[in-house]
């Protein structure tokens, strides 16, 4: 896989991490994809791409507070655009901890 051979010879590039995620993801493994996109994220942390890809990561994995955590930070970055507005417009309720 071309971003595995990218990371064995530079293994902080954030471009390769992010790819290596979608790669994941597009074979189901959200678990990796999650760990990829969190080490990109550490390289670049104010990347919105790939902090897009890991809110919706953690909601495909049913990590309904990390998402919203994610997607907070988003908006944050992106404030005008609606779509990411409209993710965290919803709170989880209080008892939420207990579903995820």
């Amino acid at each position: 896989m071309y971003s595995q051979k990218c990371l064995s010879l530079d293994p902080l590039y954030p471009n390769a991490l992010t790819n290596l995620g979608l790669a994941y993801e597009s074979v189901g493994n959200l678990l990796e994809a999650e760990k990829a996109y969190k080490r990109s994220m550490k390289v670049t942390p104010r990347d919105e791409e790939t902090l897009e890809l890991l809110a919706r990561c953690h909601l495909a994995r049913g990590k309904h507070r990390d998402a919203v955590t994610a997607f907070t930070k988003l908006r944050d970055l992106l404030p005008e655009d609606l779509e990411v507005r409209r993710y965290t417009i919803w709170k989880p309720p209080p008892f939420a901890y207990l579903f995820t």
